[in-house]
């Protein structure tokens, strides 16, 4: 269990995968739990309010953090404005926290690489009293210091999506503020095919392929086949690269995992979801935000 208490989060953990990818020992089984309960710390449910203090789920987003930066990274098609109606917030405890900062929007040909027409990314650089508020709430940014910007996506390498569908957050009747979540843990793969990646139109270096069939979901330890949560919420969710080796037997508080991007649209027809790269967020945040900051060596900028 985690160190801190979130009401909102108090449902378990679903832990899936896309077919049978090996048979899997308790170790393992008991990592993937234990390194999903870390990357649930770097992960909020963002909320929109729609009437006053009525609140509806509407999509995930991860932390990260560079030097006294602190942003949140969401899906560039997540709406929000910064007065009235439709402003984002996260949820703790029964209590609500606007999301408030300077953003950044890369969504749809407005970008940072050449050819960014498949960039679907939104940076917003919190504000102190934000980012205070949710560190105080137990949970922490992902520093982009300890981790490789252009990630290379290597034969055999394991994923894990993280987020909330929006299906499994559900509010509780003795508050309006009180909700119960419940993530979805998804162990993956990176699709190589570079066919459909070019079919698509997507992005050498900016976009990634995750399958998801839906019907044909496996849940990690007893492997039985479920149909999977609808994705909706999932946008703006961490894919997270997993350790190689995914021994726990002798301390698995030092299980490695990072950020590779995020989820940004679900291909219902080819079965997948399709995602934008950490390489586009860091220079998003180096160009925009702080010149000192991590950036892309493959990436042609403009």
């Amino acid at each position: 269990m985690l160190q801190y208490q979130i009401q909102q989060f108090d449902a378990p953990l679903e832990i899936m995968e896309p077919q049978k990818m090996i048979s899997l020992d308790d170790y393992h089984l008991e990592s993937i739990q234990r390194i999903s309960e870390k990357i649930r710390q770097h992960t909020l449910i963002i909320f929109e309010e729609q009437k006053l203090h009525e609140f509806f789920p509407l999509a995930s987003g991860v932390l990260l953090k560079w030097k006294e930066g602190y942003f949140l990274v969401l899906a560039g098609h997540t709406k929000t404005t910064t007065i009235g109606n439709n402003q984002l917030y996260t949820i703790f405890e029964n209590d609500f926290i606007a999301i408030l900062g300077r953003r950044i929007n890369n969504k749809r040909g407005k970008g940072i690489a050449v050819d960014d027409d498949k960039i679907d990314c939104s940076i917003i650089k919190l504000t102190d009293s934000c980012k205070g508020e949710i560190i105080e709430k137990g949970y922490k940014f992902f520093n982009l210091g300890d981790v490789n910007i252009d990630h290379d996506d290597l034969p055999g390498m394991k994923y894990l999506v993280f987020g909330f569908p929006i299906t499994k957050v559900k509010q509780k009747y003795c508050s309006p503020l009180d909700y119960s979540a419940q993530a979805l843990s998804y162990q993956t793969i990176i699709l190589n095919n570079n066919k459909l990646f070019k079919q698509l139109k997507l992005i050498e270096g900016v976009n990634f392929m995750v399958p998801y069939k839906i019907k044909k979901i496996f849940k990690t330890g007893n492997r039985k086949r479920v149909r999977g949560p609808e994705p909706t919420g999932l946008s703006g969710c961490g894919l997270w690269c997993l350790p190689n080796n995914m021994d726990i037997e002798n301390n698995f508080y030092s299980l490695a995992y990072y950020p590779v991007g995020i989820l940004t649209e679900h291909d219902k027809k080819n079965s997948l979801f399709i995602g934008t790269r950490l390489a586009i967020i860091a220079n998003g945040i180096w160009q925009k935000f702080d010149p000192t900051a991590p950036r892309s060596r493959k990436l042609v900028l403009r």
